[in-house]
């Protein structure tokens, strides 16, 4: 909501009268359902609401997938979700920078490194010796969420392996890596 003289909703300041100061968005209203349809197998459905409010084509639906987990060590996703490639995956909640997410999330998923994506990851946690160790293995096709058919026959593929290097202190290292190819072209990222 807005209600600071030539101030808009998106927080851009107007000082020549001309912006909309007395105004109401809704950023974020997300519909999820999740099923437990037998001791290892989960279907997730999430939905952007907020995103009807303009071309909902490829905005609306975000999670759509199965996940199948053989053990703690092993979980196999198909479907639309996020690759875990970066922290910000591994939070639930949009809360991260501020209200919203950080420039690197943002820029990682618009080249289809990160944000929703459709492909298959294996993801699971061990521990070596006393330090836990969590990892995440991803194969996407790169061109975003909702997309009707892929564009090209390149694909990311992409890792995210966490080190648990103290757990009295919460202190973990992540490393995040990935190649693929998009139009031809080979990609790289490191992270």
């Amino acid at each position: 909501m807005s209600t600071t003289k030539d101030v808009d909703v998106n927080g851009l300041h107007h000082s020549d009268g001309s912006g909309t100061d007395n105004n109401f968005m809704v950023k974020y209203m997300r519909v999820q359902m999740r099923a437990q349809i037998s001791k290892r197998t989960e279907v997730a459905v999430l939905a952007n609401l907020a995103d009807f409010k303009s071309d909902p084509k490829t905005k609306v639906l975000e999670n759509a997938y199965l996940k199948y987990t053989f053990s703690p060590k092993l979980a196999i996703t198909v479907g639309q979700f996020r690759p875990w490639f970066g922290i910000e995956e591994t939070y639930p909640i949009d809360i991260i920078k501020s209200l919203d997410w950080s420039n690197q999330y943002l820029e990682f998923g618009k080249l289809g490194w990160a944000s929703f994506q459709i492909g298959m990851a294996a993801t699971g946690e061990v521990n070596l010796g006393d330090m836990p160790f969590s990892y995440s293995f991803s194969v996407v096709n790169g061109n975003g969420k909702n997309q009707v058919v892929d564009n090209d026959n390149g694909k990311q593929y992409s890792t995210r392996l966490v080190f648990g290097l103290s757990k009295k202190y919460g202190v973990n290292l992540g490393l995040n890596g990935g190649v693929g190819e998009v139009m031809k072209k080979q990609v790289h990222a490191l992270g």
